[in-house]
């Protein structure tokens, strides 16, 4: 038992950059490259966040964010700085890059956010 939710885990993780079709929109992929950046030259790991397409978040049946051109699930520091605003800098930052890329976020809730564009 133990060992398939383990394999279920490892393959999720493995996995996510598909989550994100090729055939994405250049503007969605553009802000996921941005992003990618910016997590990177913060020292925030991968596995504190990961994307999600629209079509396979609806299909994983969440509720919010479902309109979402993108979905990034945060967990760790990600999450701390984000929902409670241990880095004003870091936050304005994030919200910077997003607005340059025409695109602003909203909280699904405290793990995950959605992204629209603007």
């Amino acid at each position: 038992m133990k060992q398939d939710i383990m394999d279920t885990i490892v393959k999720d993780l493995n996995s996510y950059e598909q989550t994100i079709p090729h055939k994405y929109p250049a503007k969605v992929k553009k802000l996921k490259k941005a992003l990618e950046k910016f997590f990177t030259e913060h020292k925030i790991s991968v596995g504190e966040w990961f994307f999600y397409a629209p079509n396979v978040w609806r299909e994983r049946g969440e509720v919010y964010c479902r309109d979402a051109d993108m979905i990034l699930c945060i967990d760790g520091n990600l999450l701390d700085i984000l929902n409670f605003s241990w880095s004003p800098d870091f936050e304005n930052s994030f919200l910077e890059i997003c607005l340059k890329n025409g695109y602003y976020y909203e909280f699904g809730c405290s793990w995950y956010l959605g992204f629209y564009p603007e």
